[in-house]
């Protein structure tokens, strides 16, 4: 009896590894379809993608994606770099190149014309705009100053790219393959 008992474990371990793999390796699948269609960087999207939830007797597993926009910098933002341009902002309007081949202008709500790119003290670069009226800042470096309040722009995020129905489809069909040859593997693997 105890050795059936160690024989389920197993398998339902050599299962639960398999759909892992399917699972990392459709997320991968689906990054290479939206870097083809989309101007980003596959890192970009990794980092915000992740299997979840496995269940071994279903053989489905949940992949989670960040559901906040990708910041429009990141689809080839431009101009590239307030360094290289030598000063701490620049105003000016940034373009980006969200869908590739497609460069355009892009401006804040109501189409505030002043877009500009900016490096934060965070070290964080990106494509900035201004809105509401004039603040006398009470704290920080600007106390005593008159400041507007500035929105970073953002492209889609990376739920909206892995949900396209084409994204999905080559997730699934790279699972299913994934996951029979994995397991096959794994069992083996784990019987020897």
């Amino acid at each position: 009896m105890g050795v059936m008992l160690n024989l389920g474990d197993i398998v339902n371990k050599a299962t639960r590894a398999a759909i892992k793999r399917g699972g990392s390796s459709a997320i991968t699948a689906a990054e290479s379809f939206i870097t083809g269609r989309f101007n980003i960087q596959k890192q970009e999207l990794h980092s915000r993608a992740r299997v979840g939830k496995i269940d071994e007797v279903a053989k489905i597993v949940q992949l989670e994606f960040s559901y906040k926009g990708i910041p429009l910098y990141k689809f080839n933002g431009l101009p590239r770099s307030p360094i290289q341009l030598g000063m701490r902002r620049r105003v000016t309007d940034a373009t980006a190149d969200v869908l590739r081949g497609y460069r355009r202008g892009y401006r804040g709500p109501g189409g505030n014309p002043g877009t500009f790119v900016a490096m934060m003290q965070s070290g964080h670069v990106g494509i900035f705009y201004r809105i509401g009226a004039k603040k006398k800042m009470t704290r920080g470096r600007y106390a005593g100053k008159m400041k507007q309040q500035i929105n970073e722009l953002r492209g889609p995020s990376a739920q909206r790219l892995f949900t396209l129905a084409k994204s999905k489809e080559i997730m699934q069909k790279d699972f299913v393959q994934t996951v029979q040859k994995r397991l096959e593997h794994e069992l083996s693997w784990r019987l020897k």
